[in-house]
């Protein structure tokens, strides 16, 4: 601390260097702790955006599922290449209403086919560009080798899966009669989750059945594919390991997951800090810009192009997402292209061309009226006007578009409320 009488100018040197170090230092982590906010608060809806983030599909209707394959996930199922040594399949979630059917063959990337409700195909360049990927429970029972596999059976005291024999089967049999003898064997309530084939081509090929229920009841059902319908494991308690039930309680503080005015409440804090940080950077430009006037120069620059850039480079993720024809092969990709090319061209303007108090304020209303065009676009391409009734199948879409809608009025109020105050 400076003593009471003495300047900076007076303090010794090394008190000095830490008085200096600290003060550059807390300004420069102000620009890594405002992208992370930005970044946060849009995560706390990763899983309600992902429906919002498709909306050629997000108005599939799916009914309460009865746990019965239609022909064409059969079909899809069929067309899996004899290579394949993992078969997914992944039923309607209220987030992304449409069945996948995914599968890997060593060496290559995974291949997903989607099947709507209604029957429709979609193939994997389309899916692959328009869905994200979804972080599904039990992703870490992919299936162990040798060994660890060995060590997992010891651990759990569950039985390892077979080894494969290396004889190859001709074709897949029907999966139905798999799901119905399991649910023989389970609870009432409980409803088929995800299936898992290991080695589905080889003799010893095995089928997983994962079931959820009420109270949190999780379980799974396994089978020789090409021997029997009878179930050769029936675990009805399984149960998370314990990482995963100490990570699971600290995920859900961390997003919120708990009801939906817990997410509102953590938004409000989240732009509260975006606010409190971007205060904080302005503070310290004003303070020490006739002390570090290269310093403060430079980090006003890289602030604003990289900090505040990144909300129009969202807009603009977000714009090319509606605007890209679904027919271009790798739609993903070039999407987050989009998204870093125009980040860092916002962030190389600002550095090269300097900053301002108008320049900010073009980057704010560029991300707002960016993202309030969100809800025009998908009524006008999409048919999915907020009156429709198809956009409140999946009802975060219809309350994102809101929120959406609204922004850029509520912005302009709240500075035209602002300047009435100030002039008083």
């Amino acid at each position: 601390m400076i003593k009471k009488g003495e300047s900076k100018e007076t303090m010794p040197t090394l008190h000095r260097r830490w008085y200096e170090a600290h003060s550059l230092l807390g300004m420069w982590a102000l620009l890594p702790l405002f992208i992370m906010l930005a970044c946060g608060t849009v995560s706390f809806f990763r899983d309600s955006l992902k429906a919002w983030h498709t909306p050629s599909l997000q108005h599939h209707y799916h009914p309460s599922a009865d746990d019965i394959l239609s022909s064409e996930v059969n079909e899809a199922i069929q067309t899996v290449p004899a290579e394949a040594s993992l078969i997914w399949v992944y039923f309607p979630s209220e987030e992304l209403p449409i069945t996948k059917v995914r599968h890997r063959i060593k060496g290559h990337d995974d291949i997903s086919i989607g099947i709507t409700p209604e029957g429709e195909i979609i193939p994997h360049t389309k899916l692959d560009s328009k869905v994200s990927e979804h972080i599904y429970k039990w992703h870490y029972l992919a299936p162990f080798q040798g060994d660890k596999q060995a060590m997992m059976e010891q651990f759990t005291g569950i039985p390892s899966d077979p080894k494969p024999s290396g004889i190859l089967v001709g074709q897949l049999p029907d999966f139905q009669p798999f799901i119905d003898q399991a649910k023989l064997e389970l609870n009432d309530n409980a409803k088929l989750d995800f299936i898992i084939v290991r080695n589905p081509f080889d003799e010893k090929g095995v089928l997983n059945l994962r079931f959820t229920g009420p109270n949190d009841y999780k379980a799974e059902v396994k089978f020789l594919l090409h021997e029997s319908t009878e179930a050769v494991l029936v675990n009805q308690e399984l149960k998370t390991n314990g990482i995963n039930k100490v990570l699971r309680p600290i995920f859900k503080l961390h997003f919120g997951d708990y009801a939906w005015f817990i997410k509102c409440i953590y938004v409000l804090i989240s732009i509260f800090l975006c606010l409190l940080t971007t205060a904080g950077a302005r503070l310290y430009i004003k303070r020490k810009e006739t002390i570090f006037p290269r310093a403060t120069q430079f980090f006003e620059r890289i602030f604003d192009g990289l900090g505040i850039g990144i909300l129009p480079a969202i807009a603009i993720l977000v714009l090319s997402n509606r605007l890209l024809p679904d027919s271009l092969e790798n739609r993903g990709i070039i999407e987050v292209y989009i998204f870093h090319i125009s980040w860092i061209s916002i962030g190389l303007f600002f550095l090269f061309f300097g900053s301002g108090p108008k320049r900010r304020k073009i980057l704010y209303y560029t991300a707002l009226s960016g993202l309030s065009t969100i809800p025009w676009l998908d009524g006008l391409l999409y048919q999915n006007w907020l009156w429709s009734e198809k956009i409140w199948f999946v009802p975060s879409v219809g309350w994102t578009n809101i929120v959406l809608l609204t922004l850029l009025p509520t912005v302009v109020l709240l500075q035209i409320a602002y300047r009435k105050a100030r002039l008083r």
